[in-house]
């Protein structure tokens, strides 16, 4: 197997969200999306989190979110370039018993709007993604309880995002006054 980079760029770590939420930023369109800065994707993600995503995952038990981003044509002027910052959410539910087989609700946010699947061959996310929950999955259910999974993130081995940011630094950098900047 050749050794690549890793696909993800990002890991965001709200484990004192009800319910915990561990965000991924993977590598497509995180330069063109959120100007190549890790920070700039979590302010999104704890903005998408507190105002639409939090309500709809409140049934769930924890969730899992991957961000990605994709420059294409505006839908009114085909001559413009339209960013689109994209969120694919999975919410687990019925973990119990420990470490039980949960059901997955999926859904995908697109600019801070849920996007319905509308047809069987809309896409709902890619391989790295797939790849990453299985990896999840694996690990929740060799950890004895749930309080420790969700406090210890998991291994991804070759596919470790480089930066780790929690919901403290995402605190801090709201208090000293930064906010998502749309690049």
């Amino acid at each position: 197997m050749v050794k690549t980079e890793s696909p993800f760029v990002a890991r965001i770590n709200m484990m004192e969200e009800t319910p915990p939420v561990r965000a991924y930023v993977h590598r497509a369109g995180f330069n063109e999306i959120f100007g190549g800065d890790a920070m700039n994707a979590a302010l999104y993600f704890h903005d998408s989190y507190t105002k639409y995503l939090g309500d709809n995952l409140k049934e769930h038990d924890y969730a899992i979110a991957v961000m990605w981003g994709q420059t294409g044509q505006g839908k009114i002027n085909a001559r413009e370039k339209t960013n689109y910052r994209i969120i694919d959410v999975f919410g687990f539910k019925g973990i119990e018993p420990w470490s039980g087989n949960p059901d997955v609700s999926n859904w995908v946010m697109t600019n801070g709007i849920f996007t319905p699947l509308e047809k069987p061959t809309d896409i709902t996310t890619c391989g790295d993604t797939l790849i990453l929950l299985g990896k999840e999955e694996s690990t929740r259910r060799e950890c004895p309880n749930f309080p420790l999974y969700v406090g210890m993130p998991t291994s991804l081995e070759e596919m470790e995002p480089k930066k780790y940011i929690d919901f403290h630094d995402i605190a801090r950098a709201i208090e000293q006054g930064r906010h998502f900047r749309i690049s």
